[in-house]
């Protein structure tokens, strides 16, 4: 069993991703465009624009994860194999990548069945617990204590099956599910880790730069686009620096697994 470093590939990770910026901003921008459009429309619609702006809001909505989840795959192929797509080329949805949002959806589903069971298991008994011991001023201690055990147990399921993205990306064969959670046996807590400090600064940051404005953001429409632009914009680098750790994370995991970029695992299907 492999015992990773975590906070060395963190380290290749955010080396990776920050240092060289353009390469980043040509990766992101073909799906930051596509996603930005419904949003940009919706913005422009009255508070009270009916069936249009719901349609519009779900358009946004799902075209905010493909550009997600696009970018994630790009991002993976070129850490992983040497892939550089760029342009509307970039768009394009084939096989390949069908596969591999296919694969981010059922990690989705488990990690909110694992939610389901954090709720079930721990939330209903404790909060029934508590209404028989008449203890309401522990109410609120319950609340913060289930986010807790939910925030731990779902990420810890997330963490195990993203291995499973890179492997899709390359377009290895097999069930990669039940593989990367094997693979990831031993490892859970550094894939945790790896997972929240992949993302904590970002959203710190996001925060810290909100915070000033509070209640002025409320009727001035050009300050709210700019920081939903800003938050979209470190969402992206955030995920740019998540899938880079799992795409070292795997490569490091993988029996066999390739030495430098551009040579896929033995277990690769054909690219189309």
């Amino acid at each position: 069993m492999t015992k990773l470093a975590f906070w060395r590939l963190l380290g290749a990770a955010y080396r990776f991703t920050l240092a060289d910026p353009r390469r980043l901003a040509a990766a992101a921008a073909p799906w930051l465009v596509a996603a930005s459009v419904p949003a940009l429309l919706l913005q422009a619609l009255p508070s009270r624009s009916g069936l249009a702006g719901a349609v519009l809001a779900l358009a946004a909505a799902l075209c905010s994860l493909a550009g997600l989840l696009g970018f994630a795959f790009r991002w993976q192929r070129q850490i992983l194999a040497g892939e550089t797509v760029g342009g509307l080329a970039a768009l394009r949805v084939g096989r390949r990548e069908r596969r591999f949002i296919g694969h981010a959806l059922l990690v989705f589903v488990i990690v909110g069945a694992a939610l389901l069971g954090a709720i079930v298991l721990f939330f209903l008994p404790l909060t029934l617990l508590l209404s028989v011991l008449h203890a309401r001023s522990l109410s609120g201690m319950s609340g913060w204590l289930f986010q807790g055990v939910a925030a731990i147990a779902c990420g810890t399921v997330f963490a195990r099956l993203a291995l499973a993205l890179p492997a899709a990306a390359l377009d290895e064969s097999g069930d990669m599910l039940e593989i990367a959670w094997q693979r990831s046996r031993g490892n859970a807590l550094g894939l945790f880790l790896g997972t929240v400090l992949s993302v904590l600064p970002f959203a710190l940051l996001q925060q810290l730069v909100e915070a000033p404005f509070g209640r002025a953001l409320a009727g001035h429409l050009t300050l709210q686009l700019a920081l939903s632009a800003l938050a979209t914009i470190l969402g992206y680098v955030a995920l740019a620096v998540l899938t880079a750790f799992f795409c070292y994370a795997h490569r490091a995991l993988a029996p066999g697994a390739a030495p430098r970029d551009g040579i896929a695992p033995s277990g690769a299907l054909p690219a189309r």
